[in-house]
């Protein structure tokens, strides 16, 4: 024990100096009762009721297969491999309690950075550094301003920066050894953690393994032998790769179904500048001015280094051409540096490799000189922290203790200079993020303060989480009731919520009810294209979010919506009445509820289901079961309930009367619509219009006579049209405005155009008094599902059907599932374009649909295989090592 202690005390120096860093930095944090997470964007939306809705999976000792709410349900076993399903640093907070979630980030995210530290430190001395050199490079390396940025905003990007360097650390044990055990380790940890990362990663180390490979000790670096070399070193990487596969293999077919594969690249920079390049650098991403010093030493020794320069020139070209930054981000937007630890660590690498071959000569110490001065006249000029007026001397400072260290001569005083010296220059880094932090604070505790300006980091300074936030977003206890209560019946129904401040787009996940929305980066596509083109609905047209459909009356019917529960607004939909009011809520019962699973005796095709008018298809799916192969109706029985069309509008004043109209103006168009209601029901707009707009960006605004309005926004973002990662160009230009129940004082409806050129090529007002949508509730009640059973492996029920027909269930269509008719295999049909449908016949049959997700078995496979592949390699290696030493003990007779 006290070898391995002697043999590891500079390893436990480092480790003590970084976590009173780390405790340095974010100790103000608890101290202000906040959280070190964000209370606005991805933070607060997302991750909160993911992690809440797997906690609860887990602890009801349910396997994280099917969630029934998760939008309307999906599979959080092939969709949340993106964010947690396998992130090993979010399974030690299942045995917390679920409310510490945002409490342990602190602890966490010092865990992360002391294992940054650890993996640097051994990798540096794994590839021949001198001890104390790994120090100072170890203690850099977590204190990039980018961890800071990322970990309060996407916690789990950080993972990669904890990876990175225990898989180089894998590599050269590979390279010097032959051991692949650590790399086939750290590949399956960030296999499993998420498949961006890893392709994130694989770069990383593939950038490191061309230069590395030519810069170890004399042995063969022929092109040949590191060809030789690398294909092994595929098989490797392959093994590891192979036994993530059933996590890893899920997430990639879940992101390949889903809405990232019709989004919008990136729109790309110019090639940056030399200034642009290095503030994007050092100030956006926050990296040590260290890889900047260096580069005089690194020339004057080109001979031994050449290599590190190429790798370095790289490295920079990825930084300036923002298409390469883009690639390295895993096509993300450059400016949001996603694959910055790569940069962060290889430069941190190529420093400490200069240094390291570094003489107390006077060469070597007028090339570091020049490059401390370059560095403090740059920070001169581009400060970056509210400690700017001291900071811009600590290099110089670094530079006075490192001749300090050079020319001393007692071992214990070079330590301790070395090591004061070391926390002066990581304290620029470490300076940095308590500046960072502090403007968190303030801006937590003042939204609208000003006085955060000085952080120039990836992301805006946001607002952190408290507990009061906390509580009233995800534990508050009047919802808690309320949606346990109308589970009482145990009965599947879906619930819209509408309760600003209480409820949001993922909170079904958090209060464990059915509902409709969802936002995340994997949404399926089909989903996404049938909410926000097929039915033409108003709202953003964006990406990563569900909407449901709180303005239709046959869709929430259809899809077994039973309850409307807000804080105010009552609902636009047909049929809702007040049930009971708790506190300040209210709750609309639908008493037209339909429940899951009802047999339609007709269906029609999809392709003519697309073809119909867009403010028909609602009105076609309460009468159809809509199915690909269904054939051609040739007599449909749609009502017609157009109460104004084209000819009755007006556009700024003037009656157009030719079709396809164009319209061009530098002031907001105006157009009216005449609402002649007569009786109850139900009023749409129908506008079908086409942009001549850049990126044919358009921004529609319908408003009632009273002023209340609904929105419809394409490829806009703060007024100005634009394309961004996140925007969907190919979206349709017909959008239909709901207005639910009006009354007949309501004369006209008000679309109001931004400034632009636009084709007009259709408008109409449509009134439905309902009648029909009764009746064929009433029809659909006599053919449902009964005694249904739910979980995260299964669906099960009893149907009583008077006719044969299609079993229409809102389930979101997913190859996963597997169904059975009275214990007999049957198909499941994509039903309503991206629902589902079974075959069904007349009488009393036992229903059975059960989950396995898609790629699970698949994976299992491949991973068992390889874990076969592994052992047999560990056994002939072993038997192989044998035979060699027992080789080495026969003494030949002379």
């Amino acid at each position: 024990m006290n070898n391995f202690v002697k043999n590891n005390k500079t390893h436990f120096i480092l480790l003590i100096f970084v976590l009173s860093i780390s405790v340095f930095i974010l100790y103000k944090i608890p101290l202000n009762h906040f959280y070190y997470f964000s209370a606005l964007g991805d933070t607060k939306e997302q991750y909160v009721h993911f992690f809440n809705h797997y906690y609860d999976l887990i602890h009801r000792g349910e396997l994280p297969f099917w969630s029934w709410e998760y939008g309307m349900g999906g599979s959080f076993w092939n969709d949340f491999g993106y964010y947690m399903l396998g992130d090993i640093f979010v399974w030690p907070f299942f045995l917390f309690p679920k409310a510490w979630f945002p409490a342990l980030f602190i602890p966490m995210s010092i865990l992360k950075l002391l294992l940054m530290s650890s993996g640097v430190y051994l990798l540096l001395k794994k590839t021949g550094v001198k001890e104390h050199w790994a120090f100072l490079g170890a203690l850099i390396y977590p204190f990039a301003g980018y961890h800071f940025d990322y970990l309060y905003t996407h916690y789990f990007f950080i993972n990669a920066a904890v990876y990175f360097p225990f898989l180089l650390l894998g590599y050269e044990r590979y390279l010097q050894h032959k051991k692949p055990g650590l790399l086939i380790l750290v590949i399956f940890l960030a296999s499993i953690g998420n498949f961006y990362l890893m392709f994130l990663l694989t770069i990383g180390l593939l950038l490191y393994a061309i230069t590395r490979f030519f810069y170890q000790d004399p042995i063969s670096r022929s092109l040949k032998s590191f060809v030789i070399f690398h294909s092994k070193l595929s098989l490797v990487y392959l093994a590891g790769l192979a036994l993530s596969m059933p996590i890893f293999l899920p997430s990639v077919l879940s992101y390949l179904q889903s809405n990232a594969q019709v989004r919008s690249g990136p729109k790309f920079e110019a090639i940056l500048t030399f200034s642009e390049t290095i503030n994007r650098i050092s100030i956006t991403g926050g990296m040590h001015y260290m890889i900047f010093a260096i580069i005089p030493l690194l020339i004057i020794r080109f001979k031994r280094t050449y290599s590190l320069i190429i790798l370095c020139s790289v490295l920079w070209c990825i930084m300036q051409f923002p298409v390469l930054t883009s690639f390295i981000g895993g096509f993300s937007r450059p400016e949001e540096l996603r694959g910055f630890f790569i940069i962060n660590l290889l430069t941190i690498y190529i420093a400490i490799h200069g240094l390291n071959q570094m003489k107390r000569g006077l060469t070597d110490m007028i090339a570091l000189f020049i490059g401390i001065t370059l560095v403090v006249i740059w920070l001169f000029k581009h400060p970056y922290s509210r400690y700017d007026e001291w900071l811009v001397y600590l290099p110089l400072i670094w530079f006075i203790g490192l001749l300090l260290f050079f020319y001393l001569q007692s071992k214990t005083i070079k330590s301790v200079v070395f090591m004061i010296t070391s926390l002066l220059c990581v304290g620029y880094s470490a300076a940095i993020g308590y500046s960072f932090v502090s403007d968190l604070i303030v801006k937590a505790q003042n939204p609208n303060s000003t006085n955060v300006t000085h952080h120039k980091g990836i992301w805006s300074i946001l607002p952190l989480l408290n507990r009061d936030i906390y509580e009233n977003s995800y534990d508050n206890k009047t919802l808690k009731v309320t949606f346990d209560q109308l589970k009482e019946n145990n009965e599947f129904h879906r619930v819209v919520a509408n309760i600003p401040g209480g409820t949001a787009i993922n909170s079904s996940l958090t209060y464990d009810y059915k509902g409709f929305y969802s936002y995340h980066s994997l949404i399926p596509w089909k989903q996404q294209k049938f909410e926000m083109d097929t039915l033409a609905q108003p709202g953003q047209r964006g990406f990563n979010l569900l909407r449901g459909f709180g303005n239709s009356t046959y869709l929430t019917t259809l899809f077994s919506n039973k309850y409307f529960i807000s804080t105010g607004s009552e609902p636009k939909l047909f049929g809702y009445t007040l049930d009971q009011e708790e506190r300040d809520l209210k709750i609309y019962k639908n008493e037209y509820f339909l429940p899951m699973g009802f047999v339609y005796d007709q269906s029609m095709s999809t392709a003519q289901f697309l073809s119909l008018p867009v403010y028909e298809r609602e009105q076609a799916m309460m009468q159809y079961a809509i199915i690909d192969a269904a054939p051609m109706k040739r007599n449909l029985t749609i009502s017609d309930n157009v109460i104004s069309d084209n000819q009755d509008i007006t556009v700024n004043g003037e009656r157009i009367t030719n079709p396809n109209t164009k319209i061009k103006s530098e002031k907001a168009i105006e157009i009216k619509v005449p609402t002649p209601i007569k009786g109850k029901g139900q009023l749409s707009v129908y506008a079908n219009i086409d942009p001549l707009n850049p990126n044919e960006g358009m921004t529609m605004i319908a408003k009632k006579d009273d002023s209340s309005e609904i929105n419809y926004v394409k490829n806009m973002r703060n007024g100005s049209y634009v394309l961004s990662q996140y925007s969907y160009e190919n979206t349709v230009n017909e959008v239909l405005f709901k207005f639910g129940e009006i009354s007949e004082e309501n004369k006209t409806i008000t679309l109001t155009l931004l400034p632009g050129e636009y084709v007009i090529k259709d408008i109409k007002a449509i009134f439905d008094p309902m009648i029909d949508y009764k009746a064929h509730v009433q029809t659909l009640k006599q053919n449902t599902m009964k005694n249904i059973k739910t979980d995260s492996l299964s669906f099960t029920g009893t149907l009583k059907s008077k006719k044969s027909g299609i079993l229409f269930l809102s389930i979101p269509y997913n190859k996963g599932w597997i169904a059975k008719v009275d214990g007999k295999r049957t198909d499941i049909i994509p039903t309503h374009y991206t629902y589902s449908g079974i075959k069904v016949n007349a009488g009393t049959q036992n229903i059975e649909l059960y989950f396995i997700p898609q790629g699970l078995l698949v994976g299992v496979v491949i991973s068992a295989i390889s874990i076969i592949c592994l052992i047999v390699y560990s056994f002939r290696r072993k038997k192989v090592h044998n035979q060699k030493e027992l080789t080495s003990e026969v003494t030949p007779i002379s």
